[in-house]
């Protein structure tokens, strides 16, 4: 018998493995199938930067004078439609984890050790995995629980578009919010304590704040106070200036997640809560498992899937580890601005602008096309880091990502044919620079 606690990605994959591998298998989840992920996480904001697209490329057409008008959004509908989407979603997971043979008992689980809870009852196991998941960090602010402030958790509750919205932290989740509640029509202000976006590259940074540029992000600075008053909230940020207050309507907290560990006991915890897990997901207690946001960053879906393989298949026997190298990332603005390198990526760095093409034609004029760069070694040519912004930018960068794990090297485009018309610059690019290496090589010798 195998218990898993928490049906999110890397719970959920590790159960169906594990059922279809024949092994009796008892997933627990709290709410729902799918976890943050689906809920309030990726496949939410998916919805959110689908309709805010739309509308930034009517405008575009319209700057140019091919459109009369834009799209008038309708905000409660639209949250509507998207909460009906997760639930056919969440009826495919949930059919999908029927037919692995795992059986679903819905309630909360309580973990003491190598015991687990629910409903009052003790599941008797023989393994068990971790994969309850991450809660936001919600800051210790006078006013943060005001009923206007959401978490990314609480926010698909959100009724009405705000006029006004602040936007506390400084990374991928901030900025797609922003994005999207600012093509929707809202005044947006971010607060960060840091540079924003700071664990990204130079000019993939400048890509992104190209398509924030209507937004006002304050660097370096805090909200110390959250006040109502008669016309919203008023707001005291805090910053090398000194304090000032901003009028708002709704604050959404996207300041970063803590693993959601309380409800497990007895398990050997890290300093933020996370729980502590070898390269094979096995916790310092025999025959206990954990994966996902619990233990800890990075908090990316593909990532929790990853981690749920590896501790389903150590539990059939089949020794793994897991490789965090080579993870590729994306942020989702008016295009996919997608990256992926090695550690040490240290090599001759080339980049061109995007090519015209599906999505892009029509920012030709404006230089709007997005970019491409690979970085390669010198010596060997072998591929060390890809980072693309274009249309769909993700997917070529996902494949990517793995061919230079496999130790892929640049002379091999030689030969390789894309499909045209192309937006993304990344093929054409690395023939490029396969020619420029054989070139370089030659004049060595």
């Amino acid at each position: 018998m195998i218990t898993i606690v928490g049906g999110g990605p890397g719970g959920r994959t590790a159960a169906v493995i594990l059922g279809l591998n024949g092994e009796d298998v008892t997933l627990i989840e709290q709410k729902s199938l799918g976890g943050q992920c689906l809920r309030s996480g990726c496949m939410f904001v998916c919805g959110l930067i689908d309709a805010a697209r739309i509308i930034k490329s009517n405008q575009k057409f319209k700057d140019l004078e091919i459109f009369e008008s834009v799209p008038v959004l309708n905000f409660p509908k639209m949250m509507k439609e998207i909460a009906g989407i997760q639930k056919t979603i969440t009826s495919v997971l949930k059919k999908e984890t029927h037919d692995a043979g795992v059986e679903v008992i819905y309630g909360e689980a309580l973990v003491d050790g190598n015991t687990v809870s629910v409903n009052g009852e003790n599941i008797e196991s023989e393994n068990i995995i971790l994969s309850t998941g991450s809660k936001p960090v919600v800051p210790e602010i006078p006013g943060i629980s005001h009923k206007s402030v959401y978490t990314t958790q609480s926010l698909p509750s959100i009724q009405e578009l705000p006029e006004r919205l602040v936007i506390l932290g400084g990374g991928v989740t901030a900025a797609e919010f922003a994005f999207a509640f600012s093509a929707f029509g809202s005044e947006v202000t971010i607060i960060t304590r840091s540079r924003f976006l700071s664990r990204i590259d130079g000019k993939l940074q400048k890509q992104a704040l190209s398509d924030l540029v209507d937004i006002n992000i304050r660097q370096f600075s805090k909200i110390s106070l959250i006040k109502e008053n008669p016309l919203g909230l008023a707001i005291t940020v805090s910053g090398v200036n000194g304090d000032n207050v901003i009028e708002a309507d709704a604050v959404i907290l996207a300041a970063g997640l803590l693993p959601n560990s309380e409800p497990i006991q007895n398990v050997p915890k890290g300093l933020k809560g996370e729980i502590i897990v070898n390269k094979r997901m096995q916790t310092q207690i025999p025959g206990v498992y954990a994966c996902g946001d619990v233990i800890g960053p990075p908090c990316l879906t593909p990532v929790a899937r990853k981690e749920g393989y590896v501790a389903a298949q150590n539990i059939l026997n089949n020794p793994c580890e897991i490789d965090y190298s080579c993870i590729p990332q994306s942020i989702s603005l008016s295009y996919d601005l997608a990256f992926c390198s090695e550690e040490t990526k240290k090599g001759k760095t080339l980049w061109i602008p995007g090519p015209a093409g599906p999505g892009t034609f029509f920012g030709v004029r404006s230089g709007s096309t997005g970019c491409a760069s690979i970085t390669y070694d010198n010596e060997d040519g072998t591929l060390k880091s890809v980072e693309s912004v274009s249309p769909g930018s993700a997917v070529p960068v996902s494949y990517l990502g793995h061919l230079i794990k496999k130790g892929i090297s640049v002379q091999d485009f030689l030969g390789f044919n894309e499909v045209h018309p192309i937006a993304d610059g990344l093929y054409g690019l690395l023939k490029w620079s396969a020619n420029s290496y054989i070139k370089e090589k030659k004049g060595r010798k």
